[in-house]
Protein backbone atom coordinates (compact mmCIF):
# COMPACT_ATOMS: atom_id res chain seq x y z
CA UNK A 1 0.00 0.00 0.00
CA UNK A 2 2.95 2.37 0.64
CA UNK A 3 3.49 2.78 -3.11
CA UNK A 4 -0.07 4.11 -3.38
CA UNK A 5 0.56 6.89 -0.82
CA UNK A 6 2.16 10.22 -1.61
CA UNK A 7 1.56 13.62 -3.19
CA UNK A 8 -0.70 13.71 -6.21
CA UNK A 9 -1.27 16.72 -8.46
CA UNK A 10 -3.77 15.81 -11.15
CA UNK A 11 -2.60 15.82 -14.76
CA UNK A 12 -4.45 18.46 -16.79
CA UNK A 13 -5.08 18.03 -20.51
CA UNK A 14 -7.60 20.87 -20.81
CA UNK A 15 -5.08 23.72 -21.21
CA UNK A 16 -6.27 25.41 -18.03
CA UNK A 17 -3.83 27.13 -15.70
CA UNK A 18 -4.03 27.63 -11.94
CA UNK A 19 -2.24 30.90 -11.23
CA UNK A 20 -0.55 31.98 -8.02
CA UNK A 21 -3.25 34.44 -6.97
CA UNK A 22 -5.76 31.88 -5.70
CA UNK A 23 -9.00 33.70 -4.88
CA UNK A 24 -9.57 31.84 -1.60
CA UNK A 25 -6.10 32.63 -0.29
CA UNK A 26 -6.09 36.20 -1.58
CA UNK A 27 -9.24 36.88 0.47
CA UNK A 28 -7.15 36.49 3.64
CA UNK A 29 -3.78 38.00 2.68
CA UNK A 30 -4.36 41.21 4.65
CA UNK A 31 -3.71 40.67 8.38
CA UNK A 32 -3.31 36.87 8.03
CA UNK A 33 -2.98 36.24 11.79
CA UNK A 34 -6.25 38.08 12.33
CA UNK A 35 -8.00 35.74 9.92
CA UNK A 36 -6.29 32.66 11.36
CA UNK A 37 -7.43 33.70 14.83
CA UNK A 38 -11.03 33.97 13.61
CA UNK A 39 -11.56 31.15 11.14
CA UNK A 40 -9.84 28.21 12.89
CA UNK A 41 -11.52 28.70 16.30
CA UNK A 42 -14.89 29.18 14.59
CA UNK A 43 -14.71 25.74 12.99
CA UNK A 44 -13.47 24.29 16.28
CA UNK A 45 -16.43 25.69 18.21
CA UNK A 46 -18.81 24.42 15.52
CA UNK A 47 -17.46 20.90 16.18
CA UNK A 48 -17.87 21.11 19.99
CA UNK A 49 -18.74 17.82 21.70
CA UNK A 50 -18.52 19.11 25.28
CA UNK A 51 -17.55 22.30 27.09
CA UNK A 52 -15.08 23.85 27.15
CA UNK A 53 -13.62 23.43 23.69
CA UNK A 54 -9.84 23.54 24.05
CA UNK A 55 -7.28 24.76 21.51
CA UNK A 56 -3.56 24.22 21.95
CA UNK A 57 -1.09 26.02 19.67
CA UNK A 58 2.64 25.33 19.43
CA UNK A 59 5.48 25.91 16.98
CA UNK A 60 7.49 22.84 16.00
CA UNK A 61 10.77 22.52 14.15
CA UNK A 62 10.15 19.33 12.18
CA UNK A 63 13.08 17.58 10.46
CA UNK A 64 12.47 18.08 6.76
CA UNK A 65 13.12 14.38 6.20
CA UNK A 66 10.15 13.59 8.47
CA UNK A 67 7.64 15.33 6.20
CA UNK A 68 5.85 12.52 4.35
CA UNK A 69 7.10 12.00 0.78
CA UNK A 70 9.12 15.20 0.94
CA UNK A 71 10.97 14.50 -2.32
CA UNK A 72 7.68 14.57 -4.23
CA UNK A 73 6.79 17.93 -2.70
CA UNK A 74 10.27 19.27 -3.49
CA UNK A 75 9.91 18.24 -7.13
CA UNK A 76 6.55 20.00 -7.48
CA UNK A 77 7.78 23.19 -5.79
CA UNK A 78 10.82 23.19 -8.10
CA UNK A 79 8.57 22.83 -11.15
CA UNK A 80 6.39 25.70 -9.91
CA UNK A 81 9.53 27.80 -9.39
CA UNK A 82 10.59 27.13 -12.99
CA UNK A 83 7.23 28.31 -14.30
CA UNK A 84 6.94 31.27 -11.95
CA UNK A 85 8.41 33.57 -14.61
CA UNK A 86 5.02 33.51 -16.36
CA UNK A 87 3.30 34.52 -13.12
CA UNK A 88 4.53 37.55 -11.18
CA UNK A 89 7.39 38.81 -9.04
CA UNK A 90 5.37 37.76 -5.98
CA UNK A 91 5.07 34.19 -7.27
CA UNK A 92 8.77 34.04 -8.18
CA UNK A 93 9.77 35.27 -4.71
CA UNK A 94 7.43 32.79 -3.01
CA UNK A 95 8.72 29.74 -4.85
CA UNK A 96 12.34 30.81 -4.47
CA UNK A 97 11.77 31.03 -0.72
CA UNK A 98 9.86 27.71 -0.65
CA UNK A 99 12.65 25.97 -2.55
CA UNK A 100 15.24 27.27 -0.11
CA UNK A 101 13.10 26.28 2.87
CA UNK A 102 12.83 22.68 1.69
CA UNK A 103 16.62 22.45 1.48
CA UNK A 104 17.02 23.21 5.19
CA UNK A 105 17.35 20.57 7.89
CA UNK A 106 14.09 21.56 9.59
CA UNK A 107 10.83 23.24 8.63
CA UNK A 108 8.78 25.39 11.05
CA UNK A 109 5.31 23.93 11.56
CA UNK A 110 2.50 25.70 13.40
CA UNK A 111 0.40 23.02 15.07
CA UNK A 112 -3.14 23.80 16.21
CA UNK A 113 -4.74 20.94 18.17
CA UNK A 114 -8.27 20.88 19.55
CA UNK A 115 -10.03 18.67 22.06
CA UNK A 116 -13.60 18.25 23.30
CA UNK A 117 -14.71 18.31 19.66
CA UNK A 118 -16.19 15.76 17.30
CA UNK A 119 -13.25 15.93 14.90
CA UNK A 120 -13.96 16.50 11.21
CA UNK A 121 -16.61 13.89 10.54
CA UNK A 122 -16.11 11.57 7.59
CA UNK A 123 -16.07 9.59 5.47
CA UNK A 124 -14.36 11.49 2.65
CA UNK A 125 -17.40 11.63 0.41
CA UNK A 126 -19.46 14.49 -0.95
CA UNK A 127 -21.91 15.85 1.62
CA UNK A 128 -19.75 15.08 4.65
CA UNK A 129 -17.85 17.72 6.69
CA UNK A 130 -14.47 16.09 5.99
CA UNK A 131 -15.04 16.28 2.25
CA UNK A 132 -16.18 19.92 2.52
CA UNK A 133 -13.06 20.83 4.50
CA UNK A 134 -10.43 19.06 2.43
CA UNK A 135 -11.74 18.66 -1.10
CA UNK A 136 -14.84 20.69 -1.94
CA UNK A 137 -14.67 24.12 -3.57
CA UNK A 138 -17.30 26.72 -2.74
CA UNK A 139 -19.10 24.37 -0.37
CA UNK A 140 -19.93 25.09 3.27
CA UNK A 141 -21.07 22.09 5.28
CA UNK A 142 -22.77 22.71 8.61
CA UNK A 143 -22.55 19.99 11.24
CA UNK A 144 -25.72 21.17 13.04
CA UNK A 145 -28.45 23.75 12.67
CA UNK A 146 -26.70 26.06 15.13
CA UNK A 147 -23.33 26.18 13.32
CA UNK A 148 -22.14 29.56 12.13
CA UNK A 149 -20.97 27.94 8.91
CA UNK A 150 -18.24 25.32 8.52
CA UNK A 151 -15.52 24.74 5.95
CA UNK A 152 -16.44 27.47 3.49
CA UNK A 153 -13.92 30.05 2.31
CA UNK A 154 -12.53 30.35 5.84
CA UNK A 155 -10.67 27.09 5.36
CA UNK A 156 -8.16 28.97 3.21
CA UNK A 157 -6.92 31.13 6.10
CA UNK A 158 -4.15 28.70 7.21
CA UNK A 159 -2.51 28.81 3.77
CA UNK A 160 -1.81 32.54 4.13
CA UNK A 161 0.70 31.86 6.94
CA UNK A 162 2.34 28.90 5.20
CA UNK A 163 5.57 29.52 3.34
CA UNK A 164 4.83 26.32 1.42
CA UNK A 165 1.07 26.81 1.01
CA UNK A 166 0.76 23.31 2.45
CA UNK A 167 -1.14 21.91 5.42
CA UNK A 168 -1.61 18.48 6.96
CA UNK A 169 -4.82 17.63 8.79
CA UNK A 170 -5.10 14.78 11.27
CA UNK A 171 -8.51 14.08 12.75
CA UNK A 172 -10.22 11.43 14.87
CA UNK A 173 -13.97 11.06 14.40
CA UNK A 174 -16.60 8.56 15.47
CA UNK A 175 -18.13 6.39 12.76
CA UNK A 176 -21.71 5.97 13.98
CA UNK A 177 -22.25 3.06 11.60
CA UNK A 178 -19.60 0.97 13.35
CA UNK A 179 -19.36 2.88 16.64
CA UNK A 180 -15.58 2.96 16.10
CA UNK A 181 -13.13 5.86 16.22
CA UNK A 182 -11.46 6.55 12.87
CA UNK A 183 -8.14 8.40 12.40
CA UNK A 184 -7.66 10.27 9.11
CA UNK A 185 -4.51 12.07 7.93
CA UNK A 186 -4.25 14.04 4.71
CA UNK A 187 -2.15 16.85 3.28
CA UNK A 188 -3.11 19.55 0.82
CA UNK A 189 -1.04 22.05 -1.18
CA UNK A 190 -2.36 25.01 -3.14
CA UNK A 191 0.47 26.00 -5.51
CA UNK A 192 0.32 26.73 -9.26
CA UNK A 193 -0.08 24.74 -12.41
CA UNK A 194 3.26 23.32 -13.46
CA UNK A 195 4.94 21.21 -16.11
CA UNK A 196 6.84 18.01 -15.44
CA UNK A 197 7.98 15.42 -17.98
CA UNK A 198 6.22 17.19 -20.82
CA UNK A 199 2.87 17.13 -19.02
CA UNK A 200 0.88 19.88 -17.28
CA UNK A 201 -0.45 19.36 -13.76
CA UNK A 202 -3.01 21.29 -11.70
CA UNK A 203 -1.91 23.62 -8.90
CA UNK A 204 -3.82 21.94 -6.06
CA UNK A 205 -2.58 18.58 -4.87
CA UNK A 206 -3.05 16.17 -1.98
CA UNK A 207 -0.95 13.88 0.15
CA UNK A 208 -2.66 10.62 1.01
CA UNK A 209 -3.88 7.59 -0.88
CA UNK A 210 -3.34 8.60 -4.50
CA UNK A 211 -6.34 6.71 -5.82
CA UNK A 212 -9.11 9.36 -5.73
CA UNK A 213 -6.99 11.47 -3.31
CA UNK A 214 -8.26 9.79 -0.15
CA UNK A 215 -6.98 10.31 3.41
CA UNK A 216 -4.73 7.74 5.07
CA UNK A 217 -6.59 5.82 7.73
CA UNK A 218 -4.69 4.67 10.82
CA UNK A 219 -1.04 5.19 11.76
CA UNK A 220 1.15 2.83 9.76
CA UNK A 221 2.33 5.45 7.25
CA UNK A 222 1.88 8.56 9.42
CA UNK A 223 4.85 10.00 11.39
CA UNK A 224 4.27 10.55 15.10
CA UNK A 225 4.36 14.37 14.91
CA UNK A 226 1.39 14.35 12.51
CA UNK A 227 -0.93 12.11 14.51
CA UNK A 228 -3.78 13.67 16.43
CA UNK A 229 -4.16 10.80 18.88
CA UNK A 230 -4.31 7.03 18.88
CA UNK A 231 -7.85 5.72 19.58
CA UNK A 232 -6.36 2.39 20.64
CA UNK A 233 -4.37 4.21 23.34
CA UNK A 234 -7.42 5.99 24.72
CA UNK A 235 -7.21 9.11 22.56
CA UNK A 236 -10.50 10.87 21.87
CA UNK A 237 -12.02 12.68 18.93
CA UNK A 238 -10.57 15.98 17.72
CA UNK A 239 -8.43 17.57 15.03
CA UNK A 240 -4.84 18.71 14.61
CA UNK A 241 -4.00 21.23 11.90
CA UNK A 242 -0.33 21.42 10.87
CA UNK A 243 0.70 24.48 8.83
CA UNK A 244 4.00 23.79 7.06
CA UNK A 245 6.57 26.56 6.66
CA UNK A 246 4.86 28.83 9.17
CA UNK A 247 5.79 32.43 8.47
CA UNK A 248 5.03 34.23 11.70
CA UNK A 249 5.76 37.92 12.17
CA UNK A 250 7.39 39.42 15.24
CA UNK A 251 5.37 38.80 18.43
CA UNK A 252 3.09 36.44 16.50
CA UNK A 253 2.10 34.60 19.69
CA UNK A 254 0.77 37.77 21.34
CA UNK A 255 -0.94 38.86 18.12
CA UNK A 256 -2.63 35.49 17.59
CA UNK A 257 -3.73 35.32 21.23
CA UNK A 258 -5.20 38.83 21.04
CA UNK A 259 -6.98 38.09 17.75
CA UNK A 260 -8.59 34.96 19.16
CA UNK A 261 -9.62 36.86 22.30
CA UNK A 262 -11.06 39.76 20.29
CA UNK A 263 -13.19 37.48 18.14
CA UNK A 264 -14.25 34.98 20.82
CA UNK A 265 -14.32 36.95 24.07
CA UNK A 266 -17.96 35.91 24.49
CA UNK A 267 -17.23 32.18 24.21
CA UNK A 268 -14.21 32.49 26.52
CA UNK A 269 -16.11 34.55 29.09
CA UNK A 270 -18.96 32.00 29.11
CA UNK A 271 -16.47 29.19 29.75
CA UNK A 272 -17.05 27.53 26.37
CA UNK A 273 -13.54 28.09 24.95
CA UNK A 274 -10.03 27.83 26.40
CA UNK A 275 -6.85 28.52 24.42
CA UNK A 276 -3.25 27.68 25.17
CA UNK A 277 -0.51 29.20 22.99
CA UNK A 278 2.87 27.93 24.12
CA UNK A 279 4.92 30.83 25.42
CA UNK A 280 1.88 32.93 26.32
CA UNK A 281 -0.50 32.92 29.31
CA UNK A 282 -3.54 30.70 28.82
CA UNK A 283 -6.81 32.28 27.73
CA UNK A 284 -9.83 31.29 29.83
CA UNK A 285 -12.77 32.86 31.62
CA UNK A 286 -10.51 33.50 34.60
CA UNK A 287 -7.64 35.08 32.62
CA UNK A 288 -9.09 36.88 29.59
CA UNK A 289 -9.29 40.16 31.49
CA UNK A 290 -5.54 39.98 32.08
CA UNK A 291 -4.90 39.79 28.34
CA UNK A 292 -6.80 43.02 27.69
CA UNK A 293 -4.90 44.68 30.52
CA UNK A 294 -1.57 43.69 28.93
CA UNK A 295 0.08 46.77 27.37
CA UNK A 296 2.53 44.54 25.45
CA UNK A 297 -0.36 42.72 23.76
CA UNK A 298 -1.97 46.04 22.84
CA UNK A 299 1.32 47.31 21.43
CA UNK A 300 1.81 44.15 19.35
CA UNK A 301 -1.57 44.67 17.67
CA UNK A 302 -0.77 48.13 16.30
CA UNK A 303 0.40 46.85 12.92
CA UNK A 304 -3.06 45.48 12.10
CA UNK A 305 -5.71 47.61 10.42
CA UNK A 306 -8.13 49.08 12.95
CA UNK A 307 -5.84 48.44 15.90
CA UNK A 308 -5.34 49.07 18.74
CA UNK A 309 -8.80 50.70 18.73
CA UNK A 310 -10.55 47.34 18.37
CA UNK A 311 -8.46 45.96 21.24
CA UNK A 312 -9.65 48.84 23.43
CA UNK A 313 -13.28 48.38 22.38
CA UNK A 314 -13.25 44.66 23.17
CA UNK A 315 -11.80 45.41 26.60
CA UNK A 316 -14.91 47.49 27.26
CA UNK A 317 -17.26 44.93 25.66
CA UNK A 318 -15.84 42.32 28.00
CA UNK A 319 -16.91 44.40 30.99
CA UNK A 320 -20.48 44.27 29.67
CA UNK A 321 -20.43 40.52 30.26
CA UNK A 322 -19.87 41.09 33.97
CA UNK A 323 -22.39 42.37 36.50
CA UNK A 324 -21.04 45.66 37.84
CA UNK A 325 -22.88 48.64 36.35
CA UNK A 326 -24.47 46.54 33.60
CA UNK A 327 -28.08 46.97 32.44
CA UNK A 328 -29.53 43.74 31.02
CA UNK A 329 -32.56 43.53 28.73
CA UNK A 330 -34.06 40.43 27.08
CA UNK A 331 -35.95 40.66 23.82
CA UNK A 332 -37.51 38.31 21.28
CA UNK A 333 -36.65 38.79 17.61
CA UNK A 334 -38.57 37.15 14.76
CA UNK A 335 -35.40 36.12 12.93
CA UNK A 336 -32.79 35.80 15.68
CA UNK A 337 -34.95 34.39 18.46
CA UNK A 338 -34.16 35.35 22.08
CA UNK A 339 -31.60 38.12 22.32
CA UNK A 340 -29.91 39.65 25.34
CA UNK A 341 -28.66 43.24 25.38
CA UNK A 342 -26.09 44.24 28.01
CA UNK A 343 -25.33 47.96 28.34
CA UNK A 344 -22.85 50.00 30.34
CA UNK A 345 -23.16 53.78 30.61
CA UNK A 346 -20.18 55.94 31.46
CA UNK A 347 -18.22 58.98 30.38
CA UNK A 348 -15.77 58.33 27.57
CA UNK A 349 -17.30 55.05 26.38
CA UNK A 350 -17.30 54.83 22.55
CA UNK A 351 -21.04 54.42 21.79
CA UNK A 352 -20.57 51.07 20.08
CA UNK A 353 -22.54 47.80 19.96
CA UNK A 354 -20.97 44.36 19.53
CA UNK A 355 -23.16 41.58 18.13
CA UNK A 356 -22.25 38.06 19.31
CA UNK A 357 -23.51 34.70 18.16
CA UNK A 358 -22.29 31.43 19.65
CA UNK A 359 -19.82 33.56 21.58
CA UNK A 360 -18.24 34.95 18.40
CA UNK A 361 -18.04 38.63 17.49
CA UNK A 362 -20.11 38.91 14.31
CA UNK A 363 -20.03 42.66 13.76
CA UNK A 364 -19.67 46.07 15.33
CA UNK A 365 -21.24 47.74 12.26
CA UNK A 366 -24.94 47.19 11.71
CA UNK A 367 -26.15 48.86 8.47
CA UNK A 368 -29.39 50.16 10.01
CA UNK A 369 -27.97 51.08 13.40
CA UNK A 370 -29.08 54.59 14.29
CA UNK A 371 -26.56 57.20 15.33
CA UNK A 372 -26.21 57.87 19.04
CA UNK A 373 -24.89 61.44 18.96
CA UNK A 374 -27.46 62.78 21.44
CA UNK A 375 -27.21 59.88 23.88
CA UNK A 376 -25.01 59.45 26.92
CA UNK A 377 -21.72 57.66 26.36
CA UNK A 378 -22.29 53.90 26.46
CA UNK A 379 -21.11 50.53 25.20
CA UNK A 380 -23.28 47.45 24.60
CA UNK A 381 -23.19 43.78 23.70
CA UNK A 382 -26.07 42.08 21.87
CA UNK A 383 -26.03 38.28 22.20
CA UNK A 384 -28.21 35.90 20.22
CA UNK A 385 -29.10 33.30 22.83
CA UNK A 386 -31.19 30.82 20.78
CA UNK A 387 -29.49 27.96 18.94
CA UNK A 388 -31.84 28.23 15.97
CA UNK A 389 -30.47 30.54 13.25
CA UNK A 390 -32.35 32.17 10.42
CA UNK A 391 -29.41 31.88 8.08
CA UNK A 392 -25.92 30.50 7.94
CA UNK A 393 -23.02 32.89 8.31
CA UNK A 394 -21.15 33.32 5.05
CA UNK A 395 -17.45 32.48 5.52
Amino acid sequence: MKNDIGFLFQEDSTQQWDGFNDSGIEHFTGNPLEHLGREVPQNTIDAQSKSPVKIHVRLLEVPTADIPDIDELRAVVAACKTGAGTESDKAAAFFASATAMLKKATVPVLQIRDSNTTGVTGPCSNGKPYFAFMKAAGQSKKTSDSDLGSYGIGKFAPYTVSGLRTIFVSTVWNDVQTNQLVHYTQGKSILTSHEMGGKTFRGTGFWGIKNQCQPVEGFEHVPAWLRHSDPEQGGGTGTTLNILGFSGRKNWRKVLAANIAENFFGAVSDGHLEVEIEGEPSISAATIGNLFADSAAREAMKEQTGEPEKFDHVREYLKCLGTEGVIVEDTQNLHLGRCEVRIRIGEGLPKRVAVLRNGMLITESLPNLRQFGNFKDFIAVLQCRDDTRSEERRV
